[in-house]
């Protein structure tokens, strides 16, 4: 698949591999996975998808990967709500996001 003169690798289904980041809190590389309803990789690792008031979807697709903001691994994040839960809701001030995270840890998606 070609996007603006660059080669992307696809998978088996046609969408773009996984991204290999690395956290900026464990510093560990993890991967983030491709959301063909987004058009972009997973919005849950994007901290400022977390703490931003202004986070929008279309504007950050548009955006280079590389100023999207840091990258936070699920295990990073599972931590920080678990264990150091006043940092976190001194950070993510939107309840619909605390709720979000809830329920992903609820369902075990992360």
């Amino acid at each position: 698949m070609k996007v603006k003169n660059k080669e992307i690798k696809v998978d088996k289904r046609g969408f773009p591999e996984p991204l290999i980041a690395n956290c900026f809190m464990c510093h560990q590389d993890f991967s983030i996975k491709y959301n063909p309803a987004i058009r972009m990789y997973t919005q849950k690792n994007y901290w400022n998808y977390w703490v931003s008031e202004k986070w929008d979807p279309k504007k950050m697709s548009r955006k280079p990967k590389n100023e999207r903001g840091n990258k936070l691994c699920d295990v990073c994040l599972k931590d920080l709500y678990l264990n150091k839960k006043v940092e976190f809701l001194n950070s993510v001030k939107d309840k619909s996001k605390r709720q979000t995270l809830r329920s992903y840890l609820y369902h075990s998606v992360i």
